[in-house]
């Protein structure tokens, strides 16, 4: 069998080559969610794990921009619906998007017997994330939201699916945003009332308060965000006022990120988030006290 081929292992998992592992992660309502484990620094256990956005999977240009650019071990996956997991999926499933991302973390710790050192997500994927982080015990020490919206009460800053918003909520009648791929079929994501309003539920207000203080947040956009306003992003640096939160634009970047410039500079500076939050992680461990502190007499040891 070729390197390209897929390999079957004995539970479930794939070899595609020297450093690639695709697997399957089964949700708590019985999904099996689509992975592929990078293994760029075969002898380290720590991992990234990069959340996709909308009408996206773990395919999508900036998704392998950042697999490409970063020196890490990376997994990548689809959510339900999506690439090549099972489900169905919609603008306002966060809450069901929260349970895939936990089965994910949930077999790398368990399974993978590998550490999480980041959660880097994209768009959508921001949202879902954030809701895992305060739902579950996060596994990472650090979330990384790149082009996060923040304000899901106002609708969409791009004027034609602002219009179709309203449309959907005035009329009642469902409308087509977009087609994306599941399975080799391709889709059309359906816009609904309900979806619109499950939308408007989300409060990050709310979230950014529930997350645990030991969750470093750091927030990147782009200068030329088509989808998410610069000025909507920045609503996160409010939210966690009391953190070490960093807000990054990158300059002459869309939300998309699907030019090799663009990629190099989102990875560039996601891979500075990374190192800068290990680094503080090392100091606080060499720093925090190992137990009692002990003092010789004689042949005996003394706590003192």
């Amino acid at each position: 069998m070729s390197s390209g081929q897929r390999k079957q292992g004995t539970s479930g998992s794939g070899i595609l080559g020297p450093s690639k592992v695709d697997f399957v992660a089964t949700t708590i309502d019985g999904l099996r969610i689509s992975a592929l484990l990078e293994k760029k620094a075969p002898l380290s256990d720590d991992v990234v794990v990069i959340a996709h956005g909308s009408l996206d999977n773990k395919r999508a240009p900036v998704i392998r921009g950042l697999v490409e650019n970063l020196p890490y071990n990376v997994l990548t996956f689809d959510f339900r619906g999506m690439g090549e997991s099972d489900g169905e999926s919609n603008l306002g499933n966060y809450s069901e998007e929260k349970d895939d991302l936990h089965a994910i973390c949930e077999h790398v710790s368990k399974e993978l017997r590998m550490k999480i050192i980041a959660i880097i997500a994209h768009s959508k994927g921001t949202i879902t994330t954030m809701l895992y982080a305060t739902a579950y015990q996060s596994r990472s020490p650090l979330l990384i939201l790149c082009n996060p919206p923040f304000s899901h009460d106002k609708p969409p800053a791009d004027p034609e699916l602002a219009r179709v918003f309203q449309e959907v909520i005035d009329t009642g009648k469902p409308a087509v945003r977009g087609t994306y791929r599941n399975k080799g079929r391709v889709k059309e994501m359906v816009l609904t009332r309900e979806i619109i309003l499950k939308r408007k539920e989300v409060d990050l207000m709310k979230l950014a308060k529930k997350l645990s203080p030991h969750v470093e947040v750091q927030v990147l956009t782009a200068e030329n965000d088509e989808a998410v306003p610069v000025e909507d992003s920045r609503l996160y640096e409010k939210a966690f006022a009391d953190r070490n939160l960093q807000m990054t634009v990158l300059r002459d970047c869309g939300h998309y990120y699907r030019t090799p410039r663009e990629q190099g500079a989102l990875a560039l500076q996601v891979r500075k988030y990374i190192m800068e939050s290990v680094d503080r992680r090392k100091a606080a461990e060499q720093q925090a006290p190992t137990g009692p502190a002990t003092k010789k007499k004689g042949g005996f040891k003394l706590k003192l």
